[in-house]
């Protein structure tokens, strides 16, 4: 019994809360292309400029941008070669 009892308490005090934690985030993510092309553009820097993070798209052009607290946030894509373009958030 006390073999169990152990495994509970452990679960309890460090596997659950991991539970609890990862709910508090989220993602951003999406897809670039040209304007005139529709091809997907590889390296284009995304970033939230609200909190400095951010990401670069992949060869297909998406991007992914993890671990984000919930909120509203401006997002600006820039590349060389292109004008930046800046993304406000909204509130609905």
């Amino acid at each position: 019994m006390l073999k169990k009892s152990g495994i509970f308490t452990f679960l309890m005090v460090w596997v659950f809360p991991l539970f609890l934690w990862a709910g508090t985030t989220g993602k951003i993510s999406g897809l670039v292309t040209d304007a005139e092309t529709n091809e997907p553009l590889i390296g284009v820097n995304v970033m939230i400029t609200d909190l400095g993070t951010g990401a670069a798209t992949g060869l297909d052009g998406r991007y992914v941008i993890m671990n984000i607290p919930p909120g509203i946030y401006d997002v600006r894509f820039s590349m060389i070669g292109y004008e930046g373009k800046k993304v406000e958030g909204k509130s609905s």
